[in-house]
């Protein structure tokens, strides 16, 4: 797994690039655990990573479908104007984000996968064409997590055969 892990840094730098924020992870959301979870992490503003991330914007770019999108530009003013953040998460030493960016990119079965970007500074809404980056770098980041077993367990014979009549070709060689 630390090589999956390791392919994903790029990943999140671009991303954090991308959207202008501080902190990028790959993180899942346990059944029966709602506090999401981080697989890979990525954090340009903190000597200690901050490991805590909201779950509310993750639902909303679950809610979306996927990939879905969450993009919170000011955290404060999503909050209803206040100037205290909506949501929690990323606040240890006062830090909670401003700005976030959340992306649903599937399933194992199991647990819904998400890439977050987030910063300390409010932004502006992200154009589309950082979504798109954005939506291409997490459809790379669902490459790595949700199919990191394909190569080392291959598909049994018989089934391989049942997919090539379905498709109408033959996968021998």
């Amino acid at each position: 797994m630390d090589a999956e892990r390791s392919l994903l840094l790029a990943e999140l730098f671009e991303a954090i690039v991308v959207a202008g924020g501080d902190r990028g992870a790959v993180v899942s959301v346990h059944a029966g655990d709602p506090e999401p979870a981080p697989f890979a992490l990525l954090d340009l503003a903190s000597d200690l990573p901050r490991t805590e991330f909201a779950p509310e914007p993750l639902g909303l770019a679950w809610a979306n479908g996927i990939p879905g999108f969450c993009d919170v530009p000011d955290v404060a003013r999503h909050g209803g104007g206040s100037r205290k953040p909506a949501w929690r998460g990323g606040g240890r030493g006062g830090h909670e984000p401003r700005a976030v960016f959340a992306a649903s990119f599937g399933s194992d079965g199991l647990m819904p996968w998400f890439l977050v970007v987030d910063g300390r500074t409010p932004r502006t809404l992200l154009c589309s064409e950082q979504r798109r980056r954005l939506a291409f770098i997490a459809g790379r980041c669902a490459g790595v997590v949700l199919h990191h077993d394909l190569a080392s367990n291959p598909r049994p014979a018989m089934q391989q055969q049942a997919w090539g009549s379905v498709l109408g070709a033959s996968l021998e060689p």
